[in-house]
């Protein structure tokens, strides 16, 4: 079986040549200005485009009055996308304040924003509102300008939190005082709304929000997250016990006609059975119809970080323990985040106080089945030894499994800073990552409020609030498996097969170069094994049919450099005795037309390949144990047209599955 890391390496998509636009490297050192418009801006979000890019929402005063909302969408490549604006794109302008609480993809190459909103200062309540807009900067249609109404009820409705639906619209939750009062902080329930693609109210929701919970007392910070069937799951901590045993985690599960699903009850299901004391609650999907619920726990003497497994039946996952799985105790337990594993399990980033007064930010990684992996201790990983504040950490997936972890830190010079740590799947860090993590700039002013997204090839982009400039501005970069873009040379892929290992890489630089490839072993020095020139995208690979089975090679290019040869990071490959299970996925990736899979069987056991959407739902499926052990190419669609976006390949035979993503473009 091929290793973590060796599957790692099967799918790392820099793919700057996934714009439209000439590939051309833009992410530059210390980071690409996303807007620097006058004023100041902050709160920036980000969401993945789908295709290697990604959207950036923001709080703006440009105006030096109102406070509205901006967004830009910035390519694979780190330019600024057809048809968007220097210094953003206006989302809403309306009167008085609002702010980006929320940013997702739709699914479709767009995004939808939703926020609190204040326009009508003729009343003393806030609403929630959203918008939706497409690729090329455009309102979606039937989304009117300023964006879709999603409740306007009386009173206060704060903090909205939104998820895709799966097919181009979204389900928006908030906490409500629509029956309480937001002065006093009481009575606060929790309401979801259901907008479609065209900004309408989905069918079998209530206009201002259907009732998620209005149990006596207050319910707060409600989080959610799909079902993968069209619904979706809420989860919120609940203070309806406050006289007996305190605030607990309650969630709902709502269908797609927004009704209570089955084995759920009205107001929702008690996550764990501890005394009091939780707060904070955040999920996300486990892909099987449930999810993963995180909260903090403060019904021991130190605060405590928990994670539970419900099913979409509202049950608990076997093997779980009734009360959730402790992750962390420690004094002063601050926020944390949490994240899908993309394997089935879960990624965890919090700040950490057990060292002292000051933070010592920390993550943890589990199982499916409540189980921690390999190289992963119990309490958490220790990932930065910056000798500082380690404050207001974000994961994100690599997609093999590790994460990409952005996080501030207090420096010497005494402001704020932004860094990025890659842990791998066994909880190391990632080779070539310095034990500090990568700081996001080197400019002396500071950077602060970090938001991360997978790229879904691999990599992370990482926006923020940078002083650089009077009042702040919003900056983004990117990072690869092997550190920030740009780098001269990018490892794209590595796939090792008995006697035979093929790599490929991106080179900034462009097309028609020259470079040579090298290789080595542990106990011998590096050898020429021949040369090979990039491609019209900047691509170079290198097919290498002496690698001996059973041996481990490290294999680099050499490139002309300032009058002399320059060398790229080394990767490592093991060259498997025989084949193994391995899924390398579309070939090419993305696919334009036919979608054509690239795998290889260990044996002739009954073995499916799927093609499965970002929801979870199915849309092809071909059993493949017929073709026997080896490699095997394997047209997909046959006829079937599969809609653009992005999706998951999903290889499984004898109980063991593998996964990799595939992005269709039309």
């Amino acid at each position: 079986m091929l290793s973590r890391r060796h599957l790692a390496l099967l799918i790392l998509a820099v793919a700057p040549w996934l714009s439209s636009q000439v590939a051309r490297a833009q992410w530059v050192e210390n980071g690409v200005p996303v807007c620097t418009a006058p004023n100041s801006q902050d709160n920036a979000l980000v969401a993945p485009d789908g295709a290697g890019g990604v959207f950036v929402a923001w709080r703006d005063l440009r105006k030096g009055t109102d406070d509205d909302i901006y967004m830009q969408h910035l390519t694979a490549a780190g330019e600024i996308a057809a048809g968007w604006p220097v210094n953003g794109l206006a989302v809403c302008t309306a009167a008085d304040f609002q702010s980006p609480t929320s940013v997702i993809s739709d699914g479709a190459g767009g995004v939808i924003v939703a926020w609190e909103d204040n326009r009508d200062i003729s009343r003393t309540n806030v609403d929630i509102y959203a918008q939706r807009i497409t690729s090329v900067g455009a309102v979606a249609p039937g989304w009117p300008v300023n964006g879709v109404a999603v409740c306007t009820a009386p009173e206060y409705q704060f903090h909205p939190r939104a998820v895709g639906d799966g097919a181009g619209g979204a389900y928006i939750t908030w906490a409500d005082f629509r029956n309480g009062n937001s002065i006093a902080l009481t009575n606060a329930d929790i309401y979801a709304q259901h907008v479609t693609a065209l900004g309408a109210i989905a069918a079998g929701w209530i206009p201002n929000g259907s009732p998620v919970c209005t149990a006596p007392g207050s319910q707060f910070d409600p989080s959610l997250t799909t079902d993968g069937a069209g619904g979706v799951i809420i989860a919120w901590h609940d203070h309806r016990n406050d006289a007996t045993t305190g605030t607990h985690i309650y969630a709902q599960h709502f269908t797609v006609a927004g009704e209570i699903a089955s084995g759920w009850i009205a107001d929702g299901l008690q996550i764990s059975t501890l005394t009091g004391g939780q707060a904070v609650a955040a999920l996300v999907a486990d892909g099987h119809g449930g999810a993963f619920v995180a909260w903090l726990d403060g019904s021991s003497v130190d605060p405590a970080l928990f994670v539970h497994r419900v099913t979409g039946a509202g049950t608990i996952v076997p093997g779980w323990p009734a009360a959730g799985l402790l992750v962390c105790i420690a004094p002063f337990l601050q926020p944390f985040d949490i994240a899908s594993d993309g394997l089935g399990g879960v990624l965890l980033a919090w700040e950490d106080y057990r060292n002292g007064s000051y933070a010592v930010a920390r993550a943890q990684r589990v199982n499916p089945d409540g189980s921690l992996p390999p190289g992963w201790i119990a309490s958490g990983v220790s990932f930065s030894t910056f000798f500082s504040y380690q404050l207001s950490p974000q994961v994100a997936p690599d997609g093999a499994g590790g994460a990409f972890i952005a996080f501030e830190y207090f420096n010497l010079a005494g402001s704020y800073r932004v860094a990025v740590q890659h842990l791998t799947a066994s909880g190391a860090v990632a080779p070539g990552w310095p034990a500090t993590g990568t700081p996001i700039a080197s400019t002396p002013e500071g950077q602060d409020y970090p938001s991360i997204a997978a790229d879904g090839f691999g990599g992370v982009v990482v926006a923020w609030h940078d002083s650089r400039t009077d009042g702040g501005d919003i900056y983004a970069q990117k990072l690869a498996v092997d550190g920030p873009v740009p780098v001269l040379v990018s490892l794209v892929s590595a796939i090792a097969e008995p006697g035979r290992a093929t790599l490929t890489w991106f080179m900034a630089a462009g097309s028609g170069l020259t470079v040579n490839v090298y290789r080595r072993t542990p106990s011998a020095d590096w050898m020429r094994l021949g040369s090979a020139t990039t491609d019209g995208t900047g691509k170079i690979t290198f097919d290498d049919r002496t690698a001996v089975s059973g041996l481990r090679y490290a294999y680099r290019l050499g490139y002309a450099d300032a009058g002399g040869e320059a060398f790229s990071a080394e990767v490592w490959l093991d060259i498997p005795a025989g084949f193994q299970l391995a899924l390398q996925g579309l070939r090419p990736n993305p696919a334009v037309g036919e979608l054509v899979a690239s795998f290889s069987l260990p044996s002739s056991a009954a073995a499916t390949l799927e093609l499965l959407d970002i929801t979870g739902r199915r849309w092809l499926a071909r059993e493949v144990g017929s073709l026997g052990a080896g490699s095997h190419l394997l047209r997909l669609s046959d006829g079937v047209r599969v809609p653009a976006g992005m999706y998951w390949l999903k290889l499984t035979q004898n109980s063991r599955s593998l996964l990799a993503k595939a992005l269709v473009v039309r």
